[in-house]
């Protein structure tokens, strides 16, 4: 049911005790959601230097550091009963599907204009899990989110598909 694009930015908002003294978050399943690609590469750094754009990343150092899992949210807000702790992640312009898409299923019927648009957004793959941890000094707490990943965001974007998404 939780499923996002491939190259989409997700936003990861924690809100913990105030015990906590740090959250960690990092992916299980296949390693393409946690790799930096050559794509992923070009759309967040090379192009937006091309058309003298600024990136996401203040350095590419800076961009590669961010796909060094586990990382480390950052403390937003804190107030007298909770701490609230956010970061951002691009999910991976080639990370592995597990859900079925346009892409994947006319490439297994080898006829784009013959596919079976009752196979869309199916699994076709064990999804991915978000992993979030929270350390204090009483121990660690941890939290799963399975996570499927859709063809990539800028093949969607033209598509109409709310009929397929319930």
């Amino acid at each position: 049911e939780e499923f996002v694009c491939a190259g989409q930015i997700i936003r990861i908002e924690v809100k913990t005790s105030l015990t906590a003294s740090n959250v960690t978050f990092a992916f299980n399943g296949g390693s393409s959601i946690s790799t930096l690609d050559k794509t992923t590469k070009r759309f967040l750094w090379y192009e937006p230097l091309e058309r003298n754009e600024k990136s996401l990343y203040p350095s590419l150092r800076e961009l590669e550091n961010s796909y060094d899992l586990p990382r480390r949210l950052e403390l937003k807000d804190e107030t007298e009963t909770y701490k609230v702790f956010v970061g951002t992640y691009v999910i991976p312009y080639e990370t592995t599907q597990t859900l079925h898409s346009w892409s994947s299923l006319r490439n297994e019927s080898k006829n784009a204009f013959d596919i079976d648009e009752s196979k869309l957004f199916t699994s076709k793959g064990t999804p991915y899990r978000l992993v979030i941890k929270a350390s204090s000094y009483m121990g660690t707490r941890t939290k799963t989110q399975a996570l499927d990943v859709a063809e990539r965001w800028d093949v969607l974007f033209n598509r109409d598909i709310s009929k397929y998404i319930k």
